[in-house]
């Protein structure tokens, strides 16, 4: 598999002197740049990290629902221990 900045030289391939290859290479690079937000991983680096360990991928998305139920389940704790202290803040001036 091929990274985007290797497919991108690929097709200027023609275009490029042979000793130069390596400098539009360096250079687009730099210049390409990839934004990805949330919790997991993009769906392509999902792939990958499956690539790379058969499995990976189930068991990030496992981690990051467990991480989101624990997440939860603090806030959770935490609305009905300030609704407890509140109530009783109002029984006890």
């Amino acid at each position: 598999m091929h990274s985007p900045t290797q497919e991108i030289v690929s097709k200027l391939k023609p275009l490029l002197r042979p000793e130069k290859r390596g400098e539009a290479e360096l250079l687009i690079g730099t210049v390409l740049h990839k934004f990805h937000s949330g919790p997991l991983p993009a769906p392509e680096d999902l792939a990958h990290y499956d690539e790379i360990s058969p499995g990976a991928a189930d068991r990030i998305i496992t981690m990051a629902e467990d991480n989101m139920k624990h997440r939860h389940a603090m806030e959770s704790g935490l609305v009905k221990s300030e609704y407890g202290l509140r109530t009783r803040g109002q029984w006890f001036p």
